[in-house]
């Protein structure tokens, strides 16, 4: 007896084959007795158009022959609940299941809307635009780029991801829990699942609000002890292949990989850091501790990280020395008070240490700046220019036909650790426009205007912008606050 299959298989194959063959001479003959070049371009994107349209009916008619090889397409639809994964995540994380975990089989357009959801409730539009334009200004990405869609496109590409408003694990169809690809990937959203059963509250405690500082800090806690139990499950299905281990900048990296919207380094870090970072954090937290239950004992008694330095320098501490830092963190003035020619900030953040260390590994490459921007003068003593930070506000300012300013400042531990900051900010200045803060202010032709004030020795101000009288203004506004 004919097989139905086979026959459908062979008809699509005639049909692409006659198609293709049909379509590809027209448009040659098309591009052959056009004698005007703009034609035969626009011949030659039309062919290309028709061979992306017969790749994707290609894809689709294989895809219907699969459903129909395997049940009919009602039966994709169906994700049995990954049982073993389920109890692997319980045993190793040593927390049970209140509940049942919820599974949806879902569009990839269903995981971009979660994700666009879980992002507006840190950041709406208006402070998606207002985040564009300061982040531009103060360096972390290029100017008037869509942040958001570029945010997006590396937050959705996710094949399985924890929805913490609806509570719920969202996963694309082709993903199979008996696949030891699929597998780390799943403990880690079942993870995250579970945590939110015990009071982990990610819907709430995961919004930045206006401190990105602490809010990546509080993601990098929870994350990272998700992305460690993934790291654990994955290493018994794929060996010691884990993504957490591999360098951010490797080309190899999945987050590196081509993307509808181009992503700035520093985006791309603020994103990775709760699952690399924080799964350094969580590794050095479990193994001091001796199991997974110091997390839960931090939860309990408030005191999860509060700032990125205690995930970037808490994990090398013990309990005490912890507890010492944290008591040292300390609020810079308020920022968002200030008000330049009777206009309020429109965007106001804490970068903090990971800030800080991002900036110049997205201007030089590296997380630690040459001398003189070392804080110690021993080689193997010499720590990043970040290192030593205590507390950072910066406000950002949009006057006249959208005139961009900067006021940043910081506090940090040691006059050395301020010195060395502001080493770097001499570094990245030139960098940027080419001459250092003091050079901008003595000439006429710089296309930005720097200033870097010390009020304290452990206190550094850094003023941005486009007039030598906006500096002198933002200075003067800034003096003014506390009198």
């Amino acid at each position: 007896m004919t097989n139905p299959v086979g026959v459908l298989c062979v008809l699509v194959a005639l049909g692409l084959a006659t198609g293709a063959t049909m379509w590809g001479w027209y448009w040659k003959s098309l591009m052959i007795s056009s004698k005007d070049a703009e034609t035969e371009n626009q011949a030659l994107a039309y062919l290309e158009e028709e061979v992306d349209f017969l790749r994707d009916e290609n894809d689709r008619l294989l895809s219907r022959i699969y459903e129909i090889e395997t049940g009919g397409g009602a039966e994709m639809e169906k994700f049995y609940r990954p049982l073993e994964i389920e109890a692997r995540v319980a045993e190793i994380r040593g927390l049970k299941f209140k509940e049942d975990v919820v599974f949806e089989v879902v569009e990839p357009e269903v995981i971009e809307a979660a994700v666009q959801k879980r992002i507006s409730a840190s950041y709406d539009d208006h402070a998606f635009d207002a985040m564009s334009l300061a982040w531009g200004a103060m360096g972390f990405t290029e100017p008037m780029m869509n942040l958001q869609q570029a945010w997006i496109s590396v937050s959705a590409r996710e094949s399985v991801y924890y929805d913490s408003y609806r509570r719920s694990v969202l996963v694309r169809k082709e993903v199979d829990p008996e696949n030891p690809f699929d597998v780390p990937e799943l403990a880690r959203e079942i993870c995250l699942a579970l945590l939110d059963q015990h009071g982990a509250n990610l819907a709430e405690v995961e919004a930045m609000g206006d401190n990105m500082d602490s809010g990546l800090a509080r993601r990098a806690f929870y994350r990272g002890q998700a992305a460690l139990v993934a790291d654990v499950i994955g290493e018994s299905t794929l060996g010691e292949q884990s993504l957490s281990e591999m360098p951010l900048h490797d080309s190899q990296n999945p987050i590196n990989l081509v993307a509808a919207t181009p992503v700035p380094d520093f985006i791309r870090q603020v994103l990775t850091f709760p699952s690399i970072d924080g799964v350094a954090y969580c590794v050095q937290l479990r193994d001091e501790a001796g199991g997974f239950a110091v997390f839960d004992e931090m939860q309990n008694q408030g005191t999860i990280p509060q700032s990125t330095r205690m995930i970037l320098d808490g994990a090398a501490l013990d309990a005490d020395e912890r507890a010492a830092l944290s008591e040292k963190f300390s609020a810079p003035s308020e920022l968002g008070d200030l008000r330049l020619r009777g206009t309020e900030p429109i965007f106001v953040d804490t970068a903090g240490q990971f800030g800080m260390r991002s900036t110049i590994e997205t201007f030089l490459g590296m997380a630690e700046l040459p001398e003189p921007t070392r804080v110690d003068d021993e080689p193997e003593e010499r720590a990043p220019v970040a290192q030593g930070w205590l507390a950072d506000r910066y406000a950002v300012f949009a006057t006249g036909e959208e005139e961009l300013s900067v006021i940043w400042e910081s506090t940090w531990e040691t006059v050395e650790a301020a010195d060395a900051f502001v080493a770097s900010l001499t570094v990245l200045a030139d960098i940027r426009y080419g001459m250092t803060p003091e050079e901008t202010m003595e000439r006429s032709d710089a296309f930005r205007f720097q200033k870097i004030l010390r009020p304290e020795p452990t206190r550094v101000v850094m003023i941005d912008a486009q007039t030598k009288d906006m500096v002198a203004e933002l200075e003067e506004v800034y003096g003014g606050i506390g009198k």
